[in-house]
């Protein structure tokens, strides 16, 4: 061997004893540890990735009132963020569930079924009774629309696949008309008040607390009630890999949702001020709301799902959806399913 190769090899060796020495102690075994058993030898515990719920809501009832109440955040603790998005009506929270911008949220029973329709990856997870009668169709105090017959060939606002929505074509059909003989004009709530109040169209049909607060400050004059047609149900969705994922905290929003309920029978007066406050609508609108309808929480069972299967093939029946929907095949029955 040449002297010079010799005197590389011996600089080489002297390197790799020193880089070995100066190797970071966390490569080492620690005394009395196996191999493999210690990944975090410093002791240190990164932060765990707080889990976040995101809720949209419409304006009023028990949502808005477990909202101000704070009731989740108290129950969730630091462990789950709460964070609340307001909506005009269900077509556009699930519009906002379909892009990911919330992850579950209350309509009533027609918004779901245009969205599962356009493939939005929605669950039901929760339904809400409810008797009709906090909807309704409205025509102007001077109207001369007197009965329900009076309404073909008429311009009739509401919101397009909400639950207005359906309550005209049920009420159509009751009073042996079709959905084909009114001249229908979409807009949202607000907007359908503004269009109510200058006379551009005829009816209104629209649910509380926009029913209760036209006929209150409008003098707005029910046609029909829908009460008087049929019962309706409101739902939850969620995301559908939200429920899979989260099923601890969607049961704990249906239980204080449930809660807020049971407590608002025994406080209207103290309910309506959280809502006059938090809506800026008198408390008068929501006594009366309140006293017209009550409704009951719970998670899904197979009645919730016949109905909404009964209001899916109503839309598919009319040509609205393009195809038939499997309500079964949406529906998340909580954690012990």
């Amino acid at each position: 061997m040449k002297p010079h190769f010799q005197r590389w090899l011996g600089l080489l060796l002297i390197m790799m004893v020193l880089l070995a020495a100066c190797a970071p102690a966390t490569a080492q075994t620690a005394p009395g540890v196996q191999s493999g058993g210690n990944t975090n030898p410093t002791g240190v515990t990164a932060p765990a990735a707080k889990t976040e719920v995101r809720i949209g809501y419409q304006r009023g009832g028990a949502w808005t009132v477990l909202k101000a109440q704070s009731t989740l955040e108290e129950r969730f603790g630091p462990d789950v963020t709460v964070t609340w998005t307001l909506f005009a009506a269900g077509p556009q929270l699930l519009e906002a569930l379909n892009a990911g911008g919330i992850d579950l949220g209350p309509t009533g029973e027609t918004p779901p079924i245009f969205a599962q329709a356009a493939g939005t990856p929605l669950v039901y997870v929760a339904t809400q009774s409810g008797s009709g009668d906090g909807s309704g169709i409205l025509v102007p105090q001077d109207s001369p629309l007197q009965t329900p017959q009076d309404l073909v060939g008429k311009k009739i606002v509401f919101q397009k696949a909400s639950s207005s929505h359906l309550l005209l074509i049920k009420a159509l059909e009751k009073h042996g008309l079709n959905y084909g003989d009114i001249e229908p004009v979409f807009l949202a709530p607000p907007e359908a008040r503004a269009a109510f109040e200058n006379g551009s169209i005829d009816a209104w049909v629209v649910w509380n607390p926009f029913r209760e607060a036209a006929i209150q400050e409008l003098n707005a004059r029910e046609l029909i009630n829908g009460g008087d047609v049929a019962p309706t149900r409101g739902y939850i969705l969620a995301k559908d890999t939200y429920a899979a994922q989260h099923p601890e905290i969607i049961t704990a929003i249906v239980e204080e949702l449930q809660k807020v309920q049971e407590w608002s029978r025994d406080h209207v007066e103290e309910y309506a001020a959280i809502l006059e406050k938090e809506t800026e609508i008198p408390a008068a609108v929501w006594v009366a709301s309140f006293s017209r309808e009550t409704t009951d929480y719970s998670l899904m069972d197979e009645a919730a799902v016949t109905h909404q299967q009964g209001v899916a093939d109503i839309f598919y029946d009319l040509e609205l959806i393009p195809e038939p929907l499997q309500i079964d095949q949406a529906v998340w029955y909580g954690v012990d399913k």
